[in-house]
């Protein structure tokens, strides 16, 4: 389909609507979801498991988000997996394993923080021991 329409050089609305669905679809959270496993082991380094930090000035407060390597520490991110409060004694952490083992199995990779609290809850234990092994 053509992104030019017979006006000269001008876009109408319907010469566009395909090219603008397909971006649109390509920035939301379900394109990510939906993506195979063997695309996103492709670009594993492009999906990160990380801390995104919430609260006040030295109030610290964390979500565990799914991210885009490239995007910065506070910004987009594409589904949220839990959170950590580290002031409360003792830290509470709430995590959704059944998501964090979905991102895990699509390739995503815990930052060095994000794989500390996932060891300390467990999840990457039971991750590695549901995961199938290579064929020698």
């Amino acid at each position: 389909m053509s992104t030019r329409c017979s006006r000269r050089g001008r876009r109408c609305s319907s010469c566009c609507v395909s090219s603008v669905a397909a971006v649109a679809a390509s920035r939301t959270s379900r394109a990510w979801a939906a993506c195979s496993a063997g695309e996103l082991s492709r670009r594993n380094d492009l999906v990160k498991i990380r801390l995104r930090r919430m609260g006040a000035k030295k109030r610290p407060y964390y979500r565990l988000v799914v991210a885009d390597a490239r995007s910065p520490r506070d910004g987009r991110f594409i589904e949220q997996l839990g959170t950590y409060d580290p002031l409360t004694d003792p830290a509470t952490i709430r995590i959704d394993a059944e998501k964090v083992n979905r991102w895990l199995a699509q390739g995503a990779q815990p930052s060095d923080a994000a794989r500390s609290l996932l060891q300390r809850e467990g999840i990457l234990e039971r991750h590695a021991a549901t995961r199938p092994r290579p064929a020698v």
